[in-house]
């Protein structure tokens, strides 16, 4: 693999090959149960990061209309599907932009998982990747359908991290082995450490999504226990705090919003600028031997 591409101009050609891909696994397989008790595997969200580490920000494009045209193949397009579109983009573009400037697991060298190094960088990608596109969708079903925004964090990222580690290998392994050219991570705009990107990038969605499963997971216990109880025991003026009527359930009302500003801090973030990649970030790979 001498040769490299920009991944931001792949042939509209392979961008639909990747779309049609996905949106053949998402509509023939939906999820699937490995095995009793474990998380089921989502194969749409399992091809999400690899795909988006192998063709970039186009299959990162294409993973989301993969997702919209596997839902309209089975006549299930709804809100739902836009959402999970939305989600899956967000996990597919994130890994991507993370591979090789995360300090201490970062290998340098395009992702092909034929180390113990990538395998670890992999998984670290993998799960702040994962937190972030998990974030949106949790934001997403309480902006669109309330509920409490800890249980679907609770019911989607182990999901989406088991999904990604089990297929993830098994595509980005054989795809590096047969394909000609592959683009160079560091032919995307980086992330360059040390800066508030880049810590923005990795700090505020573990926060956002920390501290939106506390908030939901607090207040909805408050609102389980009820105010009588609060009254009676000399606390009636912490009623007015997770009042229902106040905060909506589960902080329904304070999440969407502070959800709304942390995600335009986080698309703030990875937004591309005209920086050129930093030689002093990138670490020397096999191909500039």
């Amino acid at each position: 693999m001498s040769e490299t591409m920009d991944r931001e101009s792949l042939p509209a050609g392979r961008t639909a090959a990747i779309t049609a891909v996905v949106a053949l696994v998402t509509g023939a397989t939906g999820r699937v149960v490995p095995l009793p008790g474990l998380p089921s595997l989502d194969l749409a969200a399992g091809l999400a990061v690899p795909l988006a580490l192998l063709f970039g920000v186009a299959g990162a494009l294409a993973v989301a209309a993969g997702v919209v045209l596997g839902a309209a193949a089975t006549f299930s397009l709804s809100w739902l599907t836009a959402l999970d579109a939305a989600a899956y983009a967000a996990l597919a573009y994130v890994g991507y932009r993370l591979w090789g400037v995360l300090p201490a697991v970062a290998t340098g060298e395009d992702p092909t998982l034929r180390s113990r190094e990538q395998w670890v960088e992999f998984a670290a990608v993998t799960l702040l990747a994962g937190v972030t596109g998990v974030a949106v969708l949790a934001w997403g079903t309480l902006v669109l359908w309330g509920g409490f925004f800890h249980a679907a964090v609770l019911r989607e990222l182990a999901v989406v991290l088991l999904s990604t580690m089990v297929v993830g290998p098994a595509v980005i392994h054989p795809a590096t082995a047969r394909l000609d050219a592959l683009a160079d991570y560091r032919d995307r705009t980086p992330l360059a450490r040390g800066t508030g990107a880049f810590r923005g990038c990795v700090v505020v969605p573990v926060a956002w999504i920390l501290a939106g499963s506390v908030v939901s997971l607090v207040l909805g216990l408050a609102q389980l226990v009820g105010t009588q109880t609060f009254v009676r025991h000399g606390y009636g003026d912490l009623v007015v705090l997770f009042d229902p009527a106040v905060v909506g359930a589960g902080g329904r009302r304070i999440l969407v919003v502070a959800g709304a500003a942390t995600l335009a801090l986080v698309a703030a973030t990875y937004a591309p600028t005209d920086r050129e990649p930093s030689t002093e970030q990138s670490t020397p790979t096999p191909r500039d031997a």
